[in-house]
């Protein structure tokens, strides 16, 4: 295993820090994920719910295949494409990646969700694992995005063994009553360890 995975286990990754780094302000989050990506050497990706592709802004050259229930207007443009639910696909996937990526829609609200966000629809916990458990037969790596909506929901994500769990804290300001007011969120990011080796 990669030593320099070592930083990111159980660690807290702040929205704000990789701001300040060079071309990182308006994406920081596809800055911090491409250096995940890069760590784990992973490079064939296939993400489940792919969305915009703003995960890898800072890094397109990757093999990326992406699925979704929508097709959206892309920043990152995968290498192919599959207009349908991320379950059916997974379970009827033959292929191999190096990690299978998935950031379903969030069961709770955060206090600084804006209304034009992507997700829609729901995605049950019970589905996220049976993505977990499938993926991780197909792939390295899997890795979850995620806002558990109660501590037994997150719970339920670590005891199917994540090998590393990250903390990533986002910051949002809006413009109340000519005042700034600071929201403070965060998500999970479950990594685990496939099957799947070359």
């Amino acid at each position: 295993m990669n030593e320099e995975l070592f930083p990111f286990i159980l660690e807290v990754e702040d929205q704000r820090d990789w701001q300040r780094k060079p071309g990182c302000f308006r994406n920081p989050f596809s800055c911090f994920f491409c250096h995940l990506l890069n760590i784990l050497e992973a490079k064939v990706i296939l993400d489940l719910t792919y969305g915009r592709g703003l995960f890898y802004e800072k890094c397109p050259s990757l093999d990326i295949t992406g699925v979704d229930i929508v097709k959206w207007d892309w920043v990152v443009e995968p290498r192919q494409f599959y207009k349908m639910d991320a379950l059916a696909f997974i379970e009827g996937f033959n292929g191999r990646a190096d990690a299978i990526v998935l950031d379903p829609p969030y069961p709770v609200k955060p206090t600084g969700r804006r209304s034009d966000m992507l997700y829609f629809g729901d995605m049950p916990i019970h589905v996220i694992e049976r993505i977990i458990k499938v993926g991780r037969v197909k792939a390295r790596y899997v890795i979850l995005k995620y806002m558990p909506a109660n501590n037994e929901e997150y719970v339920r994500l670590l005891s199917l063994n994540p090998a590393y769990v990250i903390t990533w804290r986002f910051i949002v300001t809006h413009i109340l009553n000519n005042s700034n007011k600071i929201i403070k969120n965060s998500t999970k990011i479950l990594i685990y360890t496939g099957g799947w080796r070359e």
